[in-house]
């Protein structure tokens, strides 16, 4: 009985888990999402996340990295700290690159 009853404790614990990664996962995609139509509305935004997205990999990290510091320091909303995080994955960041650009053709 309490074998089993550990059983069931594990596998909730490990299914709050599992529903708790997945809902900040869909959150993450959805502000990303998001951060790209603004960045295909926005010109600005847009030259500002291409000419960010271009550099090595290496360079783009620190330059996000700097860019969200001065984010968190003048209070912009988390949602779009957490989309531009996305950009710290390589292949997010690729990816992105090849949305915007072709936006921009």
């Amino acid at each position: 009985m309490a074998a089993e009853n550990r059983e069931k404790s594990l596998l909730s614990r490990a299914f709050e888990l599992f529903n708790r990664t997945f809902a900040q996962k869909k959150a993450n995609d959805d502000n990303f999402v998001t951060l790209l139509s603004v960045a295909q509305d926005s010109p600005q935004i847009r030259l500002q996340l291409l000419s960010i997205l271009r550099h090595t990999p290496f360079q783009r990290k620190s330059l996000i990295n700097t860019w969200l510091e001065d984010l968190k320091l003048a209070g912009a909303p988390r949602e779009l700290q957490n989309a531009l995080s996305a950009l710290l994955d390589e292949d997010v960041a690729d990816r992105a690159l090849l949305l915007l650009q072709e936006s921009s053709s």
